[in-house]
C-alpha cells in the first residue's frame, strides 16, 4: 500500500510541474478523492484513542486553510489552452507538498506506534500511549490542514475552468 500511495505521490507530482488537463470530472474526482484519503486516516485515530474533542480543530483547519487556499491558488495557477482546445493548469504544488508531506507524517506515525497492522483498516479499538495519542492528534491536525489546502485549490481549478469554458476568463494558446 506505501509503495502504491509513493507511485501515486510522485506520478503527480510530476503531472503538476508538466502541467495537468483539466476536466469537470477529474476536477471533482480529485476534490472528493482527497478528502476521503486523507478523512479516512483521521477517522482511523478516533478508533485509536483519540478524543473525539479534536474533530472540532481538525475541522476548523480544513476549513480555514480550504478558504486560504482558495484565494492563494488564484495567484499561483496558470492555465493554457493546447492546440486541440484543451485546457491545461500548473502550480500550486507547494499546496499538495504540503499534503503529501502530512500524509506522509501521519502514516509514519501509524508506523511507528501501531506497526504493520496499521494497514489492516480494522476498526476495532487500539489502546495508544499517550505520547502516541499526541503524535497522530498532530498529524490528524496537519493532515486535515493539507486536505482543506488541497480542496479549496481544487475548487479554484474547476471555477477558473468553468469560467474559461464560458467564456468570462480567457487563456492564452501554448506556444
Amino acid at each position: 500500500m506505501v509503495a502504491i500511495i509513493v507511485l501515486l505521490v510522485v506520478s503527480r507530482i510530476f503531472r503538476n510541474i508538466r502541467g495537468i488537463r483539466v476536466s469537470e470530472g477529474r476536477t471533482i474526482f480529485y476534490i472528493f478523492f482527497y478528502f476521503a484519503f486523507g478523512a479516512l486516516f483521521i477517522a482511523l485515530s478516533f478508533f485509536e484513542g483519540v478524543s473525539y474533542f479534536y474533530l472540532v480543530p481538525d475541522v476548523a483547519a480544513a476549513v480555514v486553510a480550504g478558504i486560504w487556499a482558495h484565494h492563494f491558488a488564484d495567484r499561483r495557477i496558470t492555465f493554457w489552452k493546447e492546440a486541440d482546445g484543451s485546457i491545461w493548469y500548473k502550480g500550486g504544488i507547494v499546496i499538495y507538498l504540503i499534503y503529501v508531506v502530512a500524509l506522509i507524517a501521519r502514516i509514519g506515525v501509524d508506523i511507528v506506534v501501531i506497526g504493520p497492522s496499521a494497514f489492516q483498516f480494522s476498526f476495532a479499538p487500539v489502546v495508544l500511549s499517550q505520547s502516541a495519542l499526541i503524535g497522530e492528534t498532530v498529524t490528524d491536525l496537519l493532515l486535515a490542514l493539507g486536505i482543506g489546502l488541497l480542496i479549496g485549490r481544487n475548487v479554484r481549478v474547476y471555477q477558473r475552468y468553468r469560467m474559461i469554458i464560458s467564456g468570462k476568463e480567457q487563456v492564452r494558446p501554448m506556444p
